[in-house]
């Protein structure tokens, strides 16, 4: 996320390229995080919606994380916070 936020996308993304070769599908929350960051909607919800598929244990704090604040208005979120039985504050 500091190389975004320091405008060197193509050094944020082989970063996160880096990370998903070692982690796979495994790091699909900290890769909603980051894209919700990154302001790609989309692609956050894509990998929250598979960090559900595995139940990932950092859903636990998926409607209070403020990384995933860009995301939270969106009605994908909105479903999938209510499939987690988590309300929405």
């Amino acid at each position: 996320m500091a190389d975004h936020a320091l405008g060197h996308q193509t050094a944020a993304e082989a970063d996160l390229a880096k990370v998903h070769a070692d982690l796979g599908d495994g790091g699909a929350y900290s890769y909603a995080e980051i894209y919700a960051q990154w302001g790609d909607k989309v692609e956050a919800m894509h990998w929250l919606e598979i960090a559900v598929r595995l139940r990932d244990t950092d859903l636990v704090a998926v409607v209070l994380d403020p990384l995933l604040g860009p995301v939270r208005g969106e009605a994908r979120f909105k479903a999938t916070s209510t499939r987690l039985e988590v309300p929405n504050p």
